[in-house]
Parts: structure tokens; C-alpha cells; sequence
């Protein structure tokens, strides 16, 4: 099952792992993206290092604190600061990271579903719109 996270201005949806703010997705590398994930899974709850590399970098037994260290940078520097200053991904000493924003979670059974996709070409308001110009323009050239 796919799910929508959707925190401060941020939308993320996982299968395929997205990120985006307001209709922009934001370009962000995979292990970002997986590292956002299992933060925003523990629901604003402290995630324990240890969860983050088995989990994030699944059969790499050689994966080394400095590694999430950096990755967790690179994630604050995409993701930028919350409207009151704060990070959004927030260190917990000596046990590990947790997103300090708000979440709210949504479960989507299929792509279908997704309130936040857009409409395929053929469908829905925008193709409505490009019908009734169509049927327009041809009348005013048939009026000429």
C-alpha cells in the first residue's frame, strides 16, 4: 500500500519514494529519500540510529555512523527550515533523529486514488477546458 506524509509545506509519498512542495517535486538522491521515509514512519517519534542504517541502507552491514551523519545533512539542506527556524529533521542525543514537524499520514490503495496527482491527459477539468476551446474556435472560424 502506498502512503502520503505530509508535513510542514512537504509532501511525501512512498512507491516510488516523492518528495514534493506545494505541485513542485523536489529533486532529492534515493538514500535521502529512504532516510525521510523511515523518519516519517516513527510519526515524529525518536528513530534510533541503528533502525535508520538497517533500514535506509538494507544488507550493508558496513554502513558507518559518519555515513547517516552526512546523509542526515544533506536531507536538512534539501528539506531547508521550518517557518519558526527549527530543522525539520531534529537530533535526539545518544539514541538517534526524528522529524519535528507535524505529521499527518494517508494510506492510498492505488494510484487512482492519489488526491494530489494529476489528472491524465483525456480527463477532468483541464481537458473539459481544451474541449470547449476547440468546439469555440472552430464556431468563430465557421461564423468568418
Amino acid at each position: 500500500m502506498r502512503s502520503v506524509y505530509i508535513f510542514g509545506d512537504y509532501i511525501f509519498e512512498t512507491s516510488p519514494d516523492t518528495l514534493s512542495r506545494g505541485v513542485q517535486i523536489i529533486p532529492a538522491p534515493s538514500k535521502q529519500l529512504s532516510l525521510l521515509r523511515v523518519l516519517l514512519q516513527g510519526e515524529g517519534n525518536a528513530v534510533k540510529k541503528e533502525t535508520l542504517l538497517r533500514e535506509a541502507w538494507p544488507g550493508s552491514d558496513d554502513v558507518e555512523d559518519h555515513t547517516l551523519v552526512q546523509t542526515i545533512y544533506l536531507l536538512r539542506l534539501t528539506l531547508g527550515k521550518m517557518p519558526d527556524g527549527r530543522e525539520y529533521v531534529e537530533t535526539v542525543p545518544r539514541y538517534g533523529y526524528r522529524i519535528a514537524a507535524s505529521i499527518s499520514q494517508q494510506g492510498l490503495a492505488s494510484p487512482e486514488s492519489n488526491p494530489w496527482k494529476r489528472p491524465s491527459r483525456g480527463s477532468g477539468f483541464v481537458h473539459s477546458l481544451g474541449q470547449i476551446w476547440r468546439r469555440f474556435s472552430s464556431s468563430s472560424r465557421a461564423a468568418l
